[in-house]
């Protein structure tokens, strides 16, 4: 009998160190071809290839904003990769208040070329700030022309004026989970460790009294 109980103890053991699974998960996509986090190599063949995507001419422009430029480049075409080199080498992206919010909005899905397109027709406009701040927080309203940029500045300013209701602090009574790490499948397992060891106990003593 205890060669049993050592039996189980060791299978108890060996269950609980199974690492938890993840079944109907995946894992993130990696951009560009290399992995989610790239190392400073895959950092610069990102950019290489960039620059093969845009021309030669996009060096600069990637250098100086990196992976946002990335970014921006293979959210557009050739047309909308062309304005986006040439808004950069005039100086246009850099007279808006904040350049990068630019790239990110045109790196959006599906927002590429409408976005850089219109952005440096409109060059004059976004340079005022509150302008700037209602086209990149929906950017392909103003340039698929289904919303003129002075309502969306009115909004913007009117969002600012509301007051904000003050919020107190409020405390939650909730009841303390699990640990991630403990599964069903581990919970399951030890309370039938647990079962057998007491059953296999009241056996023994039983045993003992006859």
């Amino acid at each position: 009998m205890t060669t049993s109980i050592r039996c189980l103890v060791v299978l108890l053991m060996v269950a609980l160190a199974r690492p938890p699974t993840t079944c109907g998960q995946s894992l993130p996509r990696p951009a560009w071809g290399v992995s989610a986090s790239p190392s400073p190599r895959e950092r610069r063949l990102i950019r290489e290839r960039a620059v093969q995507r845009a021309g030669p001419e996009a060096r600069a422009f990637v250098e100086a904003y990196g992976e946002d430029a990335v970014a921006a480049i293979y959210a557009c075409t050739s047309v909308g990769n062309q304005k986006l080199i040439e808004f950069h080498a005039s100086g246009g992206l850099e007279s808006l208040p904040r350049p990068r919010d630019l790239l990110h909005a045109v790196a959006r899905p599906k927002h590429g070329d409408d976005v850089i397109l219109w952005a440096a027709a409109n060059q004059a406009e976004l340079a005022d700030t509150d302008r700037f701040d209602a086209f990149v927080q929906e950017p392909l309203e103003y340039a698929l022309g289904l919303k003129p940029l002075a309502e969306g500045v009115e909004e913007l300013r009117a969002a600012r004026r509301t007051p904000q209701p003050s919020q107190r602090p409020t405390i939650e009574f909730t009841n303390t989970p699990l640990p991630s790490s403990v599964e069903p499948r581990r919970v399951a397992v030890i309370a039938g460790a647990v079962a057998i060891v007491g059953l296999v106990i009241w056996w023994r003593r039983k045993r003992r009294q006859f």
